[in-house]
């Protein structure tokens, strides 16, 4: 059940696109184990974003 809130695309999407469409879907459910998962979802992304912002800093 979960592939129906995952975006067909979405290598294609940058993260706060992700982030936006995670947030709207789990603004929209009312399942506590569901908005956990896109929760834990956003969580990631952003985590992984910062990652990323990281290592440009480093120039890598």
């Amino acid at each position: 059940a979960m592939e129906n809130y995952i975006p067909a695309n979405p290598m294609e999407m940058n993260s706060q696109e992700l982030i936006k469409v995670f947030t709207e879907q789990m603004n929209q459910i009312n399942d506590p184990q569901i908005k956990s998962i896109l929760q834990d979802k956003i969580n990631t992304i952003r985590s992984a974003a910062r990652q990323i912002e990281e290592l440009r800093k480093l120039g890598v």
